[in-house]
């Protein structure tokens, strides 16, 4: 059985693509910008946020989007 897997292991590793950051990062982004656009498709789901006494600021629940908000200092 351990040679069965020292043998296919290393077989398995090699057919599996390497995945740079940057691509990684990449695909991140895009999801998040295609979530936000289908969640803006049916309407955003704004709350009130506050954020540490500086900033008050509507936020999607769905996509995370943000408005620009107020300051309140």
């Amino acid at each position: 059985m351990q040679s069965m897997l020292t043998e296919t292991l290393p077989k398995l590793s090699q057919g599996v693509p390497h995945i740079d950051a940057e691509s990684l990062q990449h695909s991140g982004r895009m999801h998040s910008w295609i979530r936000e656009k289908l969640c803006a498709l049916h309407g955003h789901e704004m709350m009130l946020h506050f954020h540490r006494g500086q900033r008050v600021f509507l936020r999607c629940v769905e996509c995370g989007r943000e408005t620009p908000g107020w300051h309140t200092r």
